[in-house]
């Protein structure tokens, strides 16, 4: 079994599962814990601005500062309308999005500007909002093989 994360077009990783490849038959109750897993994540990295899972997110320029000190807006990097935020690790929110199947999950967001922020611009720093280490990468593939193991994947 290979577990493929990609995130706004850019691999986070790609591990094999050894010895359970044929043997998994509905990997949606392991899914839905990685998704809540990736949500915590995703909460733990806004919160910090960055500095949870990427070293911290390059400072708003003193113009940005003022227009959102100005517009009244959040002046937290990233969070000027909590619309990106929320639709990373708000279940439910509109622009959220988690499809699986039993063998497939998809999570991610609609907000068009995210992929801006995962790579940077021209004109704009990258400020990853989707990033994980190593720790995050070992939890997911922890969560899938207990499921496998344990949780009756192997169709019994």
């Amino acid at each position: 079994m290979r577990l493929d994360l990609e995130t706004f077009g850019e691999k986070q990783f790609s591990r094999e599962i050894l010895r359970v490849g044929r043997n998994a038959r509905d990997m949606r109750p392991a899914f839905d814990d990685v998704h809540d897993l990736i949500r915590t994540v995703q909460q733990k990295q806004f919160s910090s601005q960055g500095s949870a899972y990427s070293g911290g997110w390059a400072p708003l320029a003193p113009s940005t500062r003022a227009y959102k000190a100005g517009a009244n807006l959040d002046p937290r990097i990233l969070h000027a309308t909590l619309r990106l935020r929320k639709s990373l690790t708000t279940k439910g929110d509109r622009d959220h999005v988690f499809r699986s199947s039993a063998d497939e999950m998809f999570v991610g967001s609609k907000v068009p500007y995210g992929v801006y922020h995962q790579y940077g611009t021209d004109r704009m720093p990258r400020r990853r909002p989707f990033q994980f280490d190593d720790k995050v990468r070992n939890d997911i593939v922890k969560i899938l093989q207990r499921h496998l193991v344990e949780g009756g994947a192997f169709g019994r």
